[in-house]
């Protein structure tokens, strides 16, 4: 399975690969493997966001909602995950897409939050994906984004 989803870009399943690729990478987009993806919809969060949805609780059928990894998979922080809730033929469709416009990048919250004060402010723009206020040298990248489907019957 990994030598699949290298095919597609880097693998990475913990945070000392992310961060290797990030500090000796090319900067290509990264697949994220099982063990990490099994964390996010494992975790409390994406399982109250599922349950509320097969119940019924939550009216939305469609919208965005985040989960904070930082202390479970440190190297996906808080991460966005889609979902939208169809109706077939009689059966729903809940389909869920992870790690949207997400990556690996060195935040340096501090210079974005003080560089500003200091010097060209242009090289102190909070900086996303990047690159900019890349403190370790690293090189940013994206996420490559996972589908999961589930049919209700």
């Amino acid at each position: 399975m990994q030598a699949e989803q290298e095919a597609r870009g880097k693998y990475i399943d913990n945070t000392s690969s992310a961060l290797n690729h990030y500090l000796f990478g090319d900067g290509s987009p990264a697949y994220i493997g099982d063990n990490t993806f099994n964390a996010l919809i494992n975790s409390e969060k994406f399982q109250t966001m599922h349950s509320s949805l097969i119940l019924g609780t939550n009216k939305k059928r469609e919208g965005t909602f985040s989960v904070d990894m930082t202390n479970i998979v440190f190297h996906i922080g808080r991460t966005n995950i889609d979902y939208k809730l169809e109706l077939k033929n009689n059966q729903s469709k809940l389909t869920y897409n992870v790690f949207v416009n997400d990556g690996f990048w060195d935040p340096d919250l501090i210079d974005e939050r003080y560089g500003k004060n200091f010097g060209n402010s242009s090289n102190f723009i909070p900086d996303g994906m990047g690159p900019n206020l890349e403190r370790f040298g690293g090189r940013p990248y994206h996420y490559i984004s996972r589908q999961l489907i589930y049919y209700i019957p």
